[in-house]
């Protein structure tokens, strides 16, 4: 979190706050490898996608 903190240029706390209410909202939980490589390739397919 800190390296990820210092990249975004927020505080590392930021970065944890937005982790868990991104995960209220879509109910991935960022801890679980699953779920994080579930929102990594949908990231990627979105973002590849043409418009």
């Amino acid at each position: 979190m800190t390296e990820a903190a210092g990249e975004l240029y927020c505080h590392r706390n930021t970065v944890l706050n937005r982790l868990a209410r991104f995960g209220q909202l879509t109910s991935f939980d960022s801890t679980n490898p699953e779920d994080a490589a579930t929102v990594i390739a949908a990231l990627h397919v979105h973002f590849l996608a043409p418009a």
